[in-house]
């Protein structure tokens, strides 16, 4: 029951920050809330403007409850610990110590890396889904004197299938009446179009590019190339690699010995500013984003080029 209440609050609070949030985006309203009292902090270190200091506490302590709610969202909804830890702390103890200065750099420039790691994220994860969708299209298939658009998953073997000019052949089958030519770098990678004619083979997922055709269904919908491939790319999305597991599973023990190693060292040495240097030094959110960036920016790029890929041990792993 506290998890559900929990989530409620989380949500509610987040969609207050999407109101107010540039293109509906979090992780950028990170950016410009930091961004601000860097700024005006600046300004009052070189030249000496205190109005402009204290014009920059208050998005100081937004741009802190922001990181702060993303660390206790972590923590009390997914029951771990994240790099926003870090963050929270080095601008609790710079404001303390009276070197907010120091906190928002920190904040701007993590909150920074993190808007373009996501944003390379969501823009790859978008290609990557609008592949999926391609699985979910629809055929036309011949039904006595009639023809009927049903989803590619209840097309079934030897069905007659319509593929109109233009159109992307949705089942894996042979042609029986037509010719045109074919684009299936989607496939096969072959940059130019194939003419294919009678009795030619066809796989889901290509082009009919000049002429319309009709095609004898070799397989069932659901079994169909482009069915199957959408179906492990959906499942894959989900899932992790062993490499990010250990990523992940690394950068959680580095933010706990971290956390400790600068409470260590303020309570042998006294110097918040110590330890404020540490937690921003052994920050290891670059370790932690770098390798689902590595791996959304590689598939992404795949896709743009027509290449499908999948994780380690999928059926198409070895194809």
């Amino acid at each position: 029951m506290q998890i559900i209440n929990y989530k409620s609050y989380f949500d509610k609070f987040d969609a207050a920050l999407l109101k107010i949030s540039p293109n509906q985006g979090i992780m950028l309203l990170r950016v410009i809330a930091s961004v601000i009292p860097v700024l005006c902090f600046g300004i009052d270190a070189l030249y000496g403007v205190p109005v402009l200091f204290w014009l920059g506490i208050p998005f100081y302590l937004f741009c802190l409850a922001i990181y702060l709610e993303a660390f206790l969202k972590a923590v009390l909804l997914m029951n771990k610990v994240s790099a926003e830890l870090l963050i929270v702390l080095v601008m609790t103890v710079t404001l303390i110590d009276g070197e907010p200065l120091s906190g928002a750099m920190v904040a701007w420039f993590i909150g920074l890396g993190l808007y373009i790691s996501f944003t390379i994220i969501r823009k790859n994860r978008e290609k990557i889904e609008s592949l999926i969708q391609e699985g979910k299209k629809t055929a036309n298939v011949i039904d006595g004197d009639s023809i009927r658009e049903v989803p590619i998953t209840e097309v079934k073997k030897h069905d007659l299938v319509i593929v109109p000019k233009g159109a992307m052949i949705a089942v894996d089958g042979t042609i029986i009446e037509g010719d045109s030519s074919i684009d299936e770098p989607f496939v096969t990678g072959e940059p130019f179009p194939v003419f294919k004619k009678a009795g030619s083979s066809v796989t889901s997922g290509t082009l009919n590019l000049t002429a319309p055709l009709k095609i004898k269904a070799e397989k069932d919908g659901d079994d169909s190339f482009v069915a199957v491939m959408a179906q492990e790319i959906e499942a894959n999305l989900s899932k992790k690699s062993d490499l990010q597991k250990r990523a992940d599973s690394t950068v959680q023990v580095l933010l706990l010995s971290v956390t400790a190693y600068a409470f260590l060292l303020f309570f042998v040495t006294g110097s918040l500013h110590l330890m404020a240097t540490a937690l921003a030094v052994l920050c290891p959110c670059a370790w932690a984003l770098a390798t689902p960036t590595a791996f959304a920016a590689t598939i992404g790029k795949l896709a743009r080029n027509d290449i499908l890929s999948t994780l380690k041990n999928t059926p198409f792993a070895h194809q």
